[in-house]
């Protein structure tokens, strides 16, 4: 009897490997395709939505980002998507603020920080407090994190990056010339049409804000715009000399939807 020693090597490749690597060499259309079939193949499974997806994976950037100590660079960008329905709806948007950003030439990490604040913008342009909250925690600090804040606020479309609709009309009016008239519309509906003469500007932090129309608490503002861009026929109806005001309701020959019908 002999006993003889050899060396071997073997890859055993697993039936999983096989599905991963397969996955990986899809495109977006056919990963789309495959995640919709074994969706409806296995009713265990659930979607996930993509918007749910991108917020987690720039939350773990961000993180990654700063708790490294480093920060994005120039050539860094949001995960790679093919374009799609629902890629148009954030790639404009995003790339027109990029573009503005660039071209404000900011020092690091205030360049950094205001991009991480752009791609972490919601579809309508809206930003969350948490998304603050978290390069706060990931170790900027929050003098800068406001820096950055108030740079894309400044950016076009005026009113982007706001945390909710009040601050959105906010940063709009911040942009009107000093005397513009300007419609308020609620959806009761009401109207009033006032000057930002009236609007007496802030002098400290501490002086309150001032009230403009009297809103029934059942009701909303529902939008703020320019006079002569709202539509409105009998302006001397809605007009106030002084505020706040309630305004008056929307007689249908004034109203959005009674324009549509005549055109």
């Amino acid at each position: 009897m002999e006993i003889e020693l050899r060396q071997k090597q073997t890859l055993h490749v697993s039936p999983q490997l096989v599905q991963a690597a397969g996955v990986l060499q899809m495109d977006m259309q056919a990963l789309r395709e495959y995640v919709d079939r074994a969706l409806e193949e296995n009713p265990a499974l659930d979607a996930v939505p993509e918007q749910e997806t991108l917020r987690a994976w720039r939350t773990l950037r961000q993180q990654a980002a700063w708790i490294g100590g480093t920060a994005y660079t120039a050539a860094e960008d949001a995960p790679a998507h093919e374009r799609g329905v629902w890629d148009r709806e954030t790639f404009s948007l995003t790339a027109q603020l990029l573009e503005q950003l660039a071209r404000k030439r900011a020092a690091e990490p205030l360049h950094s920080l205001c991009r991480q604040l752009i791609l972490s913008l919601d579809t309508d342009g809206y930003l969350e407090q948490a998304d603050l909250d978290a390069l706060v925690a990931a170790g900027a600090g929050e003098r800068q994190v406001s820096q950055a804040l108030a740079l894309v606020q400044s950016m076009e479309p005026a009113g982007v990056a706001a945390r909710d609709l009040r601050e959105c009309l906010l940063l709009q009016l911040r942009r009107l010339p000093e005397d513009t008239e300007l419609a308020l519309e609620t959806n009761e509906p009401r109207a009033l049409l006032v000057h930002t003469a009236l609007l007496a500007p802030k002098t400290t932090r501490s002086t309150q804000g001032v009230q403009v129309m009297n809103i029934k608490p059942k009701y909303r503002l529902e939008r703020v715009l320019n006079a002569a861009e709202c539509g409105i026929v009998n302006a001397a109806r809605y007009r106030t000399r002084s505020i706040p005001a309630a305004g008056a309701l929307l007689k249908p020959e004034d109203s959005e939807e009674k324009q549509l019908e005549l055109l």
